[in-house]
């Protein structure tokens, strides 16, 4: 009796022992990571791949590229009679009743070709007038016409047309071998005011020539 009560002490006192060892071990020991990687990143890493997405948000594709790379359209020029093409233009011209000729030419035209004028100061009811015939400097084919477009324009339209950007025209005929062209511009009180005049030619393979003749009349 006593010996088996000396036993059954000894086991309780060595499964005590066991169970202090085993948790104590577990305590101190660090958790096992999975085979293949660290459960964590390091900062560096989570850095990296962010920027990389962020890199591959903004990076352009090809219609961005082509957009950041446009270039505006460009056109030649003609020059109009007696300086209109100056803001120095005199008052005096600007009287009412009075009429001068802004342009009595004939051009080549092949893609784009402008003309700029200067409506003096106190200019209280300006008009544009005049007309423009087209031929055909060589044809293309059987089909070819001599039609081109015309619009008048200003400042701010210009630059949009320049750039592709569309927009609204003070007067714009549509494509025609000739038209008569009658605008009543805004009146320009202290400050002059600068128009252009622009003849396109729609057909870029088939070359054409223009009579244009203009005048201001006030």
């Amino acid at each position: 009796m006593k010996m088996s009560l000396e036993r059954l002490v000894f086991s309780c006192v060595a499964a005590l022992v066991v169970f202090y060892v085993a948790t104590h071990h577990y305590q101190h020991t660090a958790p096992l990571q999975p085979h293949g990687g660290a459960l964590s990143q390091a900062p560096d890493d989570v850095y990296n791949e962010a920027r990389e997405v962020q890199q591959g948000m903004t990076t352009p594709g090809p219609l961005a590229k082509y957009v950041t790379h446009l270039k505006p359209m460009k056109a030649a020029t003609v020059q109009p009679v007696s300086g209109y093409a100056s803001k120095d233009v005199p008052e005096a011209v600007s009287l009412p009743g009075t009429s001068r000729q802004l342009l009595h030419e004939t051009f080549s035209l092949s893609r784009i070709v402008e003309l700029t004028f200067v409506v003096p100061p106190h200019a209280e009811t300006p008009h544009l007038r005049g007309t423009y015939h087209s031929l055909l400097l060589n044809a293309g084919s059987s089909d070819a016409k001599p039609d081109i477009e015309f619009m008048l324009l200003n400042q701010q339209q210009y630059a949009d047309f320049l750039n592709e950007h569309p927009g609204d025209a003070l007067f714009s005929a549509d494509d025609s071998p000739d038209q008569d062209v009658d605008v009543l511009l805004p009146p320009t009180f202290s400050r002059p005011a600068t128009y252009h005049a622009v003849f396109r030619n729609n057909t870029e393979d088939v070359k054409k020539s223009v009579q244009a003749n203009f005048h201001l009349e006030f």
